[in-house]
């Protein structure tokens, strides 16, 4: 065989190497065996096409059905779980709550705001390890108290009514377990994003989902 012939057999080789390998990387969101509603499929396969995450892992919350998805940046999901999120319903804090004492906080402004967060790890006030989605709102992701048993927080995580979930003052609270099993490790060593999704409206009107994928 001469060398011209094994050049050639080496260029095809890499540039159907390379076409395989491009129809590889995923348009969609990949869910496993995970049940979720149709507003987060949108938002994820709309993430993954568009790569929004700028290759970053990402999170989804789903207030209304009070669940978490996480994501590697690829798109796969890694596991989901139950959350209690804010007891109000809304998508927008209140300006100037992040520096409310929490005894100050009323009923009405304890909300969960929606949107897209840069979050990284930190500490809360108390010392212990948060992701801090919006630190101007002290809005965090962080494992569930159960200092105060007549709050019933762990059995709240445990419901299947979406009612029960709303039961903090706006943070995003999760199991103990899922915080440091899936969560921490994955921001340990970069910032990833946080997509909440709204409740008082569409999420394709939220995040303009429409105009995006038209490309208008």
């Amino acid at each position: 065989m001469t060398r011209k012939i094994l050049i050639l057999l080496l260029f095809f080789a890499l540039l159907f190497g390379e076409h395989a390998h491009a129809e590889e990387v995923p348009d969609k969101a990949y869910f496993a065996s995970e049940e979720a509603d149709t507003s987060v499929h949108e938002v994820a396969d709309w993430i993954v096409n568009s790569n929004d995450n700028k290759e970053m892992p990402f999170i989804i919350v789903d207030k209304k059905q009070g669940q978490i998805y996480v994501f590697k940046k690829e798109g796969l999901i890694i596991a989901a779980a139950p959350i209690l999120v804010g007891e109000a319903i809304g998508d927008f804090s209140l300006p100037g709550i992040g520096n409310k004492k929490l005894c100050d906080i009323k009923p009405h402004e304890r909300t969960t705001p929606a949107g897209k967060f840069l979050a990284r790890r930190g500490l809360n006030s108390d010392g212990s390890e948060v992701i801090w989605v919006d630190f101007e709102t002290a809005i965090a992701i962080h494992t569930v108290s159960s200092n105060n048993p007549r709050k019933r927080k762990i059995q709240r995580l445990q419901s299947l009514s979406a009612k029960e979930k709303r039961s903090t003052l706006g943070c995003i609270n999760v199991t103990n377990e899922f915080y440091f099993s899936v969560i921490s490790p994955l921001f340990a060593k970069r910032n990833g994003l946080v997509y909440i999704l709204p409740e008082t409206m569409p999420a394709n009107k939220f995040f303009n989902l429409e105009c995006k994928n038209t490309g208008s």
